[in-house]
């Protein structure tokens, strides 16, 4: 049984319970919600009944606001060749990401490979369980009591027990309980009924047991708790717990709110000498949208707001949620010591991460391809704050972190996060050249795993082609295969390159536990029986260097590449796509080569990704 979220003449509205057609994989809601043509081209967003039941008693006691509900279903991708559109998780661990043939920051479609241990419970109703009726009609027989002595030394026991339990309960229970190896005053607190019962309400780690929310019961709350841990749990109980923590933070992003006030909006004529740095999500054009079948996979852009900076700036505070472990910035809050604050994008009232702050130089960034996952700020001495957000996973770009001041902010955002941002400084009305433009490669591309150090030449001027510096999303992932100074080379037994259409990846092999962790890899693959896998052994502990690099490119495809070590040996390693003309890597003169570095493009019909070789990552001498 599943309802129907859709929209009619503006508003939002939820159907009654529909049901599911097998015979024309159709779902059908009750009347009116087909009475007219849909605007959008679609019906609405399905969601099963049980689900929609177990979100209204996570907001409980206020109403579900289905209008933001229904701005953030608009902002997920609906994968090809998917049935639903893709939350950026993997449904508690049903499915199993593809790490072989993705990179993190990419959209994965959430089928296919299935977690078979967790087929003994994902289709148990999770919104009436069963089990759960008799485990809440347990009662404390006889509630233990607690006498504890005050001890000269424990500063603790001086302390009425009243207050040492009001701060356990604010604490999680695994901390909480720790407090007893610290203070013999905390003792009382392994039987403490409030203690206890506080693990079941909103925010405790057994709120997703909601039928026993403010009860007055002797319930034996310290058994209940027990009864409904992990190892413990039902089927039923457990299919529970996993959709309540995917609600969990859905309720995070339906609360935040559309920032309103002074200094947003982007029709303001001082913001017209103002030329903008920016980095961005792989946002998708809505003109060649066709929503929502042309949406499959990056973000859509709702809206932007832009502000000054204030001149008495003092702190600014940044809105973050987190779906699964992918964490993202939704807003901005300028602070200073006298006036409104200034907010950008969309807000929080609980969440926010703040940074003081009296000047602003710019921002490091980590961005995915659905948009801003966390940010360091850049203050006036220019030293970069501490991890606003979680960069893991993602590319990482210094961009907009080297301006004199930021003079200016522009977000750029859907339904739930900021897909797009961007500063300014005050320049000219002749000067419209956005200063990023005369940085270096390593300063302006968006570098996957991280952004190379500056001991590294990363012999920018033999990077031909599309320009990874511009704004639009093109991350350049890259792997220092040699290791620092070249510490690995010698330990490099040769090259393994897979073709699949055109070029897949390629891979370095070392002897024995040796080489760079996670640096053997370049590109993401995974071999099928119609891959063609070329082997070049190289003898790194006899000295032997990759010297030089051609590669060859057809129809825009990179289709071969050619290897030439310093004994003069080569290898010539080729595709299904006839080579073009080979064209030589430049590798500048007293440097050694040990990484190499490639953009990636998606290609239908040649796998999930293929990459570009550009130019490579060298090891400076001297």
């Amino acid at each position: 049984m599943a309802r129907r979220l859709y929209s009619s003449q503006s508003r939002a509205f939820i159907s009654g319970v529909g049901h599911h057609d097998n015979h024309v994989t159709t779902w059908t809601a009750p009347l009116p919600v087909l009475d007219g043509l849909p605007a959008t081209g679609h019906d609405g967003f399905v969601l099963h009944d049980a689900c929609w039941l177990l979100l209204q008693r996570a907001f409980q006691p206020d109403e579900i606001p289905l209008g933001r509900l229904l701005e953030v279903c608009q902002s997920l991708p609906f994968p090809y060749l998917g049935s639903s559109i893709n939350w950026g998780h993997y449904y508690g661990g049903l499915y199993i990401p593809d790490d072989q043939c993705h990179y993190p920051w990419e959209d994965q479609r959430t089928e296919g490979d299935y977690n078979e241990k967790m087929y003994s419970y994902v289709q148990e109703n999770p919104y009436n369980v069963p089990e759960i009726p008799p485990l809440l009609a347990m009662r404390l027989e006889h509630p233990p009591e607690w006498l504890p002595k005050t001890q000269r030394r424990d500063c603790f026991s001086r302390l009425p027990w009243e207050i040492l339990e009001a701060v356990a309960i604010k604490l999680p229970t695994g901390d909480a309980l720790g407090l007893r190896l610290v203070s013999k005053a905390f003792l009382p607190l392994i039987s403490s009924g409030i203690f206890w019962a506080s693990r079941f309400e909103a925010g405790g780690d057994r709120d997703f047991i909601f039928e026993k929310r403010k009860s007055r019961d002797t319930t034996d709350w310290k058994n209940l708790y027990r009864l409904t841990g992990h190892a413990n749990n039902s089927p039923g109980l457990r299919n529970r717990k996993r959709i309540w923590d995917l609600i969990r933070p859905l309720a995070d992003l339906i609360s935040l709110r559309l920032a309103e006030g002074p200094g947003t909006a982007c029709e303001d004529r001082s913001f017209a000498n103002l030329t903008w740095s920016k980095v961005v999500g792989d946002i998708i054009e809505e003109a060649s949208l066709r929503y929502p079948r042309g949406f499959c996979e990056g973000c859509r852009l709702f809206g932007t707001h832009r502000a000054h900076v204030p001149k008495h700036l003092s702190k600014i505070s940044f809105s973050i949620i987190s779906i699964s472990n992918v964490s993202y910035v939704t807003g901005v809050r300028l602070i200073t010591e006298k006036g409104p604050d200034i907010c950008l994008g969309l807000v929080s009232e609980g969440n926010g991460v703040t940074r003081e702050v009296t000047a602003l130089r710019g921002f490091i960034l980590a961005a995915g391809s659905r948009g801003i996952r966390a940010l360091k700020v850049v203050g006036e001495d220019g030293s970069p704050s501490e991890w606003v957000g979680r960069p893991n996973n993602s590319p990482i770009t210094e961009r907009l972190a080297r301006f004199n001041s930021v003079a200016a902010l522009e977000v750029g955002f859907d339904g739930y996060k900021i897909v797009s941002f961007g500063v300014s400084e005050e320049v000219s009305p002749s000067v419209q050249t956005p200063k990023v433009q005369n940085l270096s490669l390593r300063e302006t591309a968006l570098w996957y795993p991280t952004v190379p150090e500056s001991t590294l030449c990363v012999n920018e001027m033999s990077f031909p082609g599309e320009n990874p510096s511009s704004a639009r999303y093109q991350p350049i992932f890259w792997i220092h295969f040699g290791g620092a100074g070249g510490r690995y080379l010698r330990h490099i037994t040769g090259v393994s390159i897979c073709h699949l259409w055109s070029l897949g990846g390629l891979e370095f092999h070392y002897d024995t536990a040796h080489g760079p962790a996670g640096a053997r890899k370049l590109g993401r693959y995974k071999a099928t029986i119609t891959s063609k896998i070329s082997n070049f052994p190289i003898d790194g502990a006899g000295g032997e260097l990759i010297e030089t690099l051609e590669v060859g490119f057809e129809c825009g495809d990179f289709t071969s590449i050619k290897i030439t070590t310093n004994r003069k040996r080569s290898f010539h390693s080729t595709g299904l796509i006839p080579s073009g003309p080979m064209k030589p890597v430049a590798i500048a003169p007293g440097t050694t080569l040990t990484g190499l570095y490639c953009l990636c493009t998606k290609q239908v019909g040649v796998g999930p990704a293929t990459f570009i070789l550009k130019t490579s990552v060298v090891d400076k001498k001297g």
